[in-house]
């Protein structure tokens, strides 16, 4: 994940005022976001529009969260999983077909698959039914 983007999940509310407030800002924030890597930009760019709307630190919703999880190299647990699933809207876009789903959906539903895998396969590990 970019520094940039690390800072933006962590901006105080003082500065989330500025970047509403401030073109000055804006365009030196979206200038920094430039120079990282290209796929955290569209993330990147969802989380500006919020603060530049609320002029309040970024929250991130489901979609974001599964995006910034996978961007930071931190995997999500079986727990995360049931409780991002617990929307009923995200579960809802998220079980439609991969024909009916955006690219972004598609991402998140491989990214939750692979936690899911993985967390159900280190919990199966760590049992031995044998001792």
């Amino acid at each position: 994940m970019s520094e940039s983007l690390k800072a933006l999940t962590e901006i105080t509310p003082e500065q989330a005022r500025q970047y509403r407030d401030d073109p000055a800002v804006r365009e030196q924030v979206k200038a920094q976001l430039a120079k990282g890597p290209a796929e955290s930009l569209p993330l990147s760019e969802r989380l500006l529009k919020q603060v530049e709307t609320t002029g309040q630190p970024p929250k991130l919703d489901g979609l974001d969260k599964i995006e910034h999880s996978r961007l930071a190299g931190q995997p999500l647990s079986v727990k995360d999983v049931q409780d991002l699933l617990a929307d009923p809207e995200l579960a809802k876009r998220l079980g439609r077909p991969d024909a009916k789903q955006t690219e972004e959906e598609r991402q998140a539903s491989r990214t939750l698959d692979t936690a899911l895998f993985n967390g159900l396969s280190s919990r199966r590990q760590s049992e031995n039914p044998y001792f």
